[in-house]
């Protein structure tokens, strides 16, 4: 019966009555040949064993699955993408070393492992309220990374930002990429009035924290010439 159907049911009893799988079916829309959305949610479920499995499967891979495509494997993406952040927002604790950040680096995880390097961007409360993806890939080969670090909290109206390079090795070590590209953020968060917590590099098991040796003293007349460089040597 019409309804039965999982829109119906949503308007009559609201979307805490669903299941799993109305839901999925919903934000699907529509199935495939001879199927419905709701056959196409169950399949699409069972493949991963559960939703949160689900929720940390790329949008590619979903895409590539029968039935999906590109636009029903953005909107599965997005509907999770949201959920994630509606809960963050509630749940956001502050910045006060470098634990937090890794902890918040591995709920960004999601269980996949990639080379990605992420800028947290932080309220007065030192709370994080958005996170932004600035490059992916080795991070010395990453270019202008400190300038797109920097327009995230501006952007924002943030007060801060914390930096964790996700990188996809089984043991987190620092490279010298890593240590000049403290120097830089530092510079830059100086120079925009803004707060620089911590950098941590962060694998599925492991991480540590970058610390430069030596405490890095903005020079205003050279500091920002070498921001859009490249985030390592040539």
């Amino acid at each position: 019966m019409l309804d039965d159907r999982p829109r119906e049911r949503l308007f009559r009893c609201g979307p805490r009555q669903l299941s799993e799988l109305e839901l999925v079916a919903l934000v699907l829309r529509n199935g495939r040949g001879g199927q419905s959305a709701l056959d196409l949610a169950r399949d699409l479920v069972g493949r991963h064993r559960d939703i949160r499995a689900l929720a940390a499967t790329s949008a590619a891979e979903l895409a590539d699955l029968s039935g999906m495509g590109p636009a029903k494997a953005a909107a599965v993406a997005a509907a999770f993408e949201l959920g994630r952040r509606s809960v963050e927002v509630d749940e956001a604790v502050p910045l006060r070393r470098a634990e937090d950040v890794v902890a918040v680096a591995r709920r960004e995880m999601r269980g996949v492992s990639r080379d990605e390097l992420l800028v947290f961007v932080t309220d007065v409360a030192s709370r994080v309220r958005w996170t932004v993806s600035v490059g992916v890939g080795a991070v010395r080969r990453l270019a202008a990374p400190v300038g797109r670090a920097i327009d995230a909290v501006v952007g924002h109206d943030g007060a801060g930002l914390a930096v964790a390079r996700l990188s996809s090795a089984g043991v987190a070590a620092v490279e010298p990429a890593d240590e000049e590209l403290v120097r830089r953020l530092r510079a830059a968060a100086f120079y925009a009035g803004v707060h620089f917590h911590d950098y941590v590099v962060v694998t599925a098991a492991d991480w540590c924290g970058v610390r430069v040796p030596v405490p890095y003293e903005p020079e205003p007349a050279r500091a920002f010439p070498a921001i859009e460089a490249r985030a390592g040597p040539a």
